[in-house]
C-alpha cells in the first residue's frame, strides 16, 4: 500500500511543518500546493498527483478534513472520505477492504 500526501501548504512553510510532524517522513511523497501553484479543491491538483505518482483513482482513497476537497476528489474517481475521527476513518477503510487497517495500535 502506498501513502502519499497532498497539501495546500506553502512551499516556504512546508519544510517546517513536516519537521514538526515526524509521520510526514513516512509518506512516499507529498505534493505541496505552494510548489506547483495549484490548490485543493481545484481538479488540476488531483490530476497532477495522479500523473506524477501513477495513481489510479479507482484504487485510491483520498482523505481530507474538508468536505469540498473530498467532493472534488470523488468527482475524479477517488474513494473520498472526510476525516472526522481516527475510529471512524478506520471503520470506513475496513469497509473499503484496505489491507492492514484495524491491525496494530489504535
Amino acid at each position: 500500500m502506498r501513502l502519499l500526501g497532498l497539501t495546500n501548504w506553502s512551499a516556504e512553510t512546508f519544510a517546517r511543518g513536516a519537521a514538526a510532524v515526524p509521520t510526514v517522513s513516512e509518506l512516499e511523497a507529498v505534493v505541496v500546493s505552494g510548489e506547483i501553484g495549484l490548490v485543493k479543491p481545484d481538479p488540476a491538483i488531483y490530476r497532477h498527483l495522479v500523473a506524477q505518482h501513477d495513481v489510479d483513482p479507482a484504487r485510491a482513497v483520498f482523505v481530507d478534513d474538508r468536505e469540498e476537497n473530498v467532493v472534488a476528489a470523488r468527482a475524479l474517481g477517488f474513494h473520498g472520505r472526510v476525516f472526522l475521527t481516527a475510529e471512524r476513518l478506520r471503520a470506513e477503510l475496513v469497509g473499503l477492504g484496505v489491507p492492514g487497517v484495524g491491525v496494530g495500535p489504535t
